[in-house]
């Protein structure tokens, strides 16, 4: 399948970049989940405090903070100021109680730079080993009159990597736990995984439902999960032949490159407003592919063209944004017990 995408660069508020057209994937990753460079001015360098909506972009283009390029570091701030962003997106359903208090229902939410849709893996902030998965089922946004008060959460399945003895390579062993509601995206990753893993470790892995339906804060969400297979290739392979085992490649997590980490979340109306002044007057950001559309559930097609399987929690007891009308226990986590992890690994 081929893509190609129409990219905007982000840049200072007194330069208007073309757009460029990039025809394929390998140009495209999620930038800020490594580490991003140092900006080019030693102003900047030396003063970490000046962010993208305080920089005098003037002064630095006239030569004042010494040598350097005002559109790189702009780039770099911009970036930075959107990752503490986020902006909800096609509202579902709202119910409204009658002291005014609202909860809503949204089908997906963009978290810093990366768009997120019911169905999809997230990476979590909270678990024993910092690797722990969330399918979303659910991104509800709770917003109370008195006080007044708005909190966004998450509700899916959890998931562990797990492991199982595989002596014989050619009968590896099948897990004993079935779950049909695993995203298709996360099981080929995995078979894409023990055809190295089990040949040369004797160990076949797995995904372990250890919570279903989990409800968190989106500030415990540290990223999207992203493929191994496409991502880590290299990275993968050379850590398995070190016997470093095959879930520990190292991502960064949302609020890592502002040094702000969790409980950085600053809504916006839309991408627009999250992008401030880094992109040209007038640019106008167009959905290119419609987001999943059938029920939990269901095989449908995601948003960058791979079949996923919309992970459903407990589909015998399906969501009620019903029960959220109860404000009294809004900001209680029902599920089970994490331990904090600051592992930004995956």
């Amino acid at each position: 399948m081929s893509r190609a995408y129409l990219i905007q660069p982000l840049s200072h508020p007194f330069e208007s970049p073309p757009q460029e057209l990039v025809q394929t994937d390998d140009h495209v990753k999620p930038w800020l989940a490594w580490s991003a460079p140092s900006c080019t001015f030693p102003f900047l360098q030396q003063n970490p405090q000046f962010e993208y909506h305080n920089t005098d972009w003037r002064a630095l283009i006239s030569g004042q903070g010494g040598e350097g390029i005002a559109s790189v570091d702009a780039s770099i701030l911009a970036a930075k100021a959107i990752d503490t962003t986020y902006t909800l997106f096609e509202c579902l359903k709202t119910n409204k109680d009658d002291k005014g208090n609202e909860v809503r229902q949204y089908n997906g939410m963009y978290l810093g730079a990366e768009k997120i849709w019911r169905g999809e893996a997230v990476r979590l902030r909270i678990g024993a080993t910092g690797t722990d998965l969330m399918v979303v089922t659910d991104i509800i946004e709770q917003v109370l009159v008195n006080p007044p008060t708005t909190k966004v959460i998450a509700i899916g399945d959890v998931y562990s990597y797990a492991t199982l003895d595989a002596p014989d390579a050619n009968l590896p062993p099948k897990p004993p736990q079935q779950n049909n509601n695993i995203p298709s995206r996360m099981v080929h990753d995995m078979v894409w995984r023990n055809r190295m893993l089990v040949p040369l470790t004797r160990t076949a892995a797995w995904w372990k439902l250890i919570q279903p339906a989990y409800k968190i804060d989106i500030d415990d969400i540290k990223g999207r999960w992203y493929e191994t297979s496409l991502v880590f290739q290299e990275p993968f392979a050379k850590a398995v032949k070190n016997g470093e085992g095959g879930n520990g490649i190292w991502m960064n997590s949302r609020g890592d490159a502002t040094g702000k980490g969790k409980g950085a979340s600053v809504a916006q109306p839309d991408r627009i407003g999250a992008f401030g002044a880094s992109v040209p007057k007038g640019t106008r950001v167009v959905e290119g592919l419609d987001p999943p559309s059938q029920p939990v559930g269901q095989q449908q097609q995601s948003h960058d063209g791979m079949d996923i399987s919309m992970g459903g929690g407990n589909m015998a007891d399906p969501f009620s944004i019903d029960e959220f009308m109860h404000v009294d226990h809004l900001g209680d986590d029902a599920g089970m017990e994490y331990g904090g992890n600051n592992n930004y690994t995956f």
